[in-house]
C-alpha cells in the first residue's frame, strides 16, 4: 500500500508515565514510530522513562499536574499554575520544552461546570497566551470508558474513525489500568500501515484539533 502524505496518524497517549509506559515505548521503537504522551506529574523513578522518550524521538505535552478534576479545574489559576510547575519539572529534570497540552476531559469536557463556570473558555486563552497550543482529538479509542475493555473493541472504535486525507488525533491512555490498551497498538499500527497512514508525533506545525468548548 503506497503512503498518502496527507492520511497522518496521531497517536496520543494521555496519563502517562505509568506502569505501562515502557511496554508503549517499546511497541513504537519496534514499528519505527514516534507518538505523542500528553504527562501528568511524576515521581523521580519515571525520569527515565520521560529521557527515553525525547531519546527516542517523541513529543512530550503537558495534561495536568493533577487529573483530579476538582482540584485542576478548581480555580482558573489552579490549573495554571499547575502547567506551569509540570512544565518547569520537565525542563529540570530532562532539559525538555513542552510546547502542547492537552486539557483533561478536553476542551469540550463539561464536569469543569460543578467546580468553576465557565473555565474552559478562559482557560482556552491563557494556555495559548502562555505559548502552549491544545490538543483535543478526532479519533476515539473508547479506553476512557472503562478498565480492561477488549482489545479488540479498542481496535475496532479507532480504525472505524479514522479518515484518509487528514490528520487523525488519536485518543488513548497511558496508564497501569488500560493494559488493553497496550495489547491494542499493534493490531492499530498494522492497520495503518496496511491502509496507507503513515504515523507522526504532534510537532509545532502539527493543525490542531479543538473541540467546541462547552463550559
Amino acid at each position: 500500500m503506497e503512503v498518502d502524505p496527507n492520511s497522518i496518524i496521531y497517536l496520543t497517549f494521555d496519563d502517562g508515565p505509568s506502569d505501562s509506559t515502557e511496554r508503549i515505548l517499546d511497541i513504537l521503537k519496534e514499528n519505527e514510530i514516534h507518538a505523542t504522551f500528553f504527562v501528568v506529574n511524576y515521581s523521580s523513578d519515571k525520569i527515565p522513562l520521560l529521557q527515553r522518550m525525547v531519546d527516542e524521538g517523541h513529543t512530550i505535552g503537558i495534561h495536568a499536574y493533577t487529573h483530579e478534576y476538582d482540584v485542576c479545574y478548581g480555580t482558573d489559576d489552579a490549573y495554571v499554575d499547575g502547567v506551569e510547575k509540570l512544565r518547569d519539572k520537565l525542563k529540570n529534570d530532562i532539559g525538555y520544552d513542552a510546547f502542547c497540552l492537552r486539557f483533561p476531559g478536553g476542551s469540550s469536557n463539561t464536569i469543569s461546570r460543578n467546580y468553576n463556570e465557565g473555565v474552559m473558555s478562559r482557560l482556552a486563552v491563557q494556555v495559548e497566551n502562555m505559548g502552549l497550543e491544545y490538543y483535543d482529538w478526532n479519533v476515539d479509542s473508547g479506553d476512557a470508558s472503562g478498565n480492561h475493555i477488549p482489545d479488540s473493541t479498542l481496535v475496532s472504535n479507532t480504525t472505524g474513525e479514522l479518515i484518509k486525507g487528514r490528520s487523525n488525533i488519536v485518543l488513548m491512555h497511558d496508564a497501569e489500568t488500560k493494559d488493553t490498551t497496550v495489547e491494542a497498538l499493534q493490531s492499530i499500527i498494522d492497520y495503518g500501515v496496511q491502509n496507507g497512514y503513515h504515523f507522526e508525533a504532534i510537532d509545532r506545525d502539527t493543525p490542531a484539533v479543538h473541540h467546541r468548548i462547552n463550559n
